[in-house]
């Protein structure tokens, strides 16, 4: 879409991560990773994903 989205992580040492494998894939994170991405909700929204990505090219949101 020609964008970079960069979102800034405020206090990133009380934050909950997620993963899109298991978080024991990462063992040095493990603490800091919650859970796991639920790709399959991301594939049934694309569309939906799609027009908010739109929306910020554009400047609507």
């Amino acid at each position: 879409l020609g964008f970079r989205f960069a979102p800034r992580l405020r206090d990133l040492a009380d934050s909950k991560l997620f993963t899109i494998q298991t978080p024991n894939e990462f063992p040095k994170l493990e603490n800091i990773l919650r859970g796991r991405i639920n790709t399959k909700m991301i594939q049934e929204n694309f569309d939906d994903v799609l027009r908010v990505a739109h929306s910020i090219r554009e400047g609507k949101v």
